[in-house]
């Protein structure tokens, strides 16, 4: 959502359109239809704006959850659509727009859904009052005293909606605060994100209304708020494909350029990681590669492994043995590791992950190749033997021969072996040593 002029001077908002048009003409369908006011998209709108106060946005956007015989509100996108693909899927645009509107329509597409009746809605209307402007929980409690708001008047499925306007409001003390009080539904709210969802609050590429500071500070705390929802059982299995791909880049979110990152060092990502391997949320191939190719330390990599124990991870879903390469060629590959450390994190690798195939490669068009007269496409499918030779780098080579590497294995673009890239590259010692155990392959 972005603010814009129009002609006339006048201002208005345009949707940024994430993948499918069909999602984001959804919203603005909500938007631009003059016969339900008011909805979601617009208020969303208005409050971005400066068009409504927190107030005016809270009331136009918490009376649909009201009885209509109470004063609620109902329109037409109020139900979900009649040829839905994937209910996540059909709430995707609102979330990016207004991760709060968005869970507000969530919980009324939930099954079941019981429209709060006047003294649950009014305890409700007033807390996200006050979880909107207080973070400090002891604040929170004396406030709500004062003014005889008791949490305990809510049900599971309103306490959902107080918890997200702690969560969009990146409250992380009053989050958890709350979490230990208010009962689990059976269904919360971030049991239907995206991975947009998340991406859209920890990543410098997105700019959407999201209710709170945008900066770099965003990423540690989306780490710590997903602890706390994943301790307290708010994220329910089986957790939705797009939502564990989202908590999984975020557990990743530590070797990006710039400072949109957490820290290796930081405890809170070890919490964050210690709570998705405690709900089977196990990383793939891909990010653990991610993660070990920037690591500072072998102990970093023992406490990651502890997390994520690797017999676990090879039966997880995410697991994908085809994908071996991007571990163990990224790792080969990596300038931020030393050579001493490099081996030992492959060794780890190699010795703790069942079930790697250590032919699968990484696609990579080498300028150097071409040079020897070989065709640009199809690029260059080096596995993990083809990299250590043509860094010469025989430790590791050692390593993977060990480990079942084969040494006769030719890359797809050059047709060459490892002894023919280490030539290539000039590692003539690494060839050779290579050529010879090729030979007594042979022989046996």
């Amino acid at each position: 959502m972005q603010a814009i002029t129009r002609p006339d001077g006048t201002t208005g908002v345009a949707w940024r359109e994430y993948g499918s048009g069909v999602l984001v003409g959804r919203i603005e369908a909500e938007y631009n239809d003059p016969g339900h006011a008011p909805c979601f998209a617009r208020t969303a709108a208005q409050f971005f704006l400066g068009q409504y106060d927190l107030d005016q946005y809270l009331d136009a956007i918490l009376l649909h959850l009201r009885a209509e015989d109470d004063g609620g509100v109902r329109h037409s996108f109020d139900r979900r659509p009649a040829r839905e693909v994937d209910p996540e899927i059909d709430l995707l645009p609102l979330h990016l727009v207004d991760v709060f509107a968005g869970a507000v329509k969530a919980r009324l597409w939930t099954d079941g859904f019981q429209a709060l009746r006047a003294q649950e809605w009014d305890t409700l209307r007033g807390l996200a009052g006050l979880a909107w402007v207080t973070e400090d929980p002891a604040a929170f409690d004396r406030l709500s005293e004062e003014r005889s708001l008791d949490l305990s008047v809510l049900s599971a499925e309103a306490a959902d909606i107080l918890i997200m306007v702690c969560y969009a409001r990146r409250h992380v003390a009053l989050f958890g605060h709350l979490l230990e009080q208010v009962p689990v539904p059976a269904r919360s709210s971030f049991d239907w994100f995206e991975m947009a969802v998340v991406e859209s609050r920890s990543n410098d590429y997105y700019h959407m209304h999201q209710h709170s500071a945008r900066g770099p500070a965003n990423v540690e705390l989306e780490a710590r708020l997903w602890t706390q929802l994943l301790n307290a059982g708010w994220v329910h299995q089986p957790v939705e494909w797009g939502l564990r791909v989202g908590l999984g880049a975020l557990a990743h979110q530590v070797q990006h350029p710039g400072p949109w990152i957490i820290d290796y060092a930081s405890p809170h990502l070890d919490a964050f990681h210690a709570a998705l391997g405690a709900n089977n949320l196990f990383p793939g191939l891909v990010q653990i590669g991610k993660f070990l190719s920037h690591c500072p330390s072998l102990e970093r990599a023992e406490l990651y492994f502890t997390r994520f124990p690797p017999a676990q991870v090879a039966t997880g879903a995410a697991f994908y043995p085809q994908h071996t390469g991007q571990v163990l060629v990224v790792l080969i590959e990596s300038d931020h590791l030393t050579d001493e450390l490099r081996v030992e994190l492959i060794r780890l690798v190699l010795e703790g992950i069942p079930g790697l195939d250590l032919e699968q490669g990484v696609e990579r068009r080498w300028t150097e190749m071409r040079d020897w007269g070989m065709p640009a496409q199809p690029g260059d499918q080096l596995n993990a033997l083809h990299a250590a030779a043509w860094r010469g780098n025989v430790e590791v080579a050692r390593l993977l021969v060990e480990h079942g590497a084969r040494v006769d294995a030719r890359d797809r673009g050059s047709g060459l072996d490892a002894a023919g890239i280490a030539r290539a590259r000039g590692h003539e010692n690494f060839a050779q040593w290579i050529e010879q155990l090729t030979h007594q392959a042979t022989e046996e």
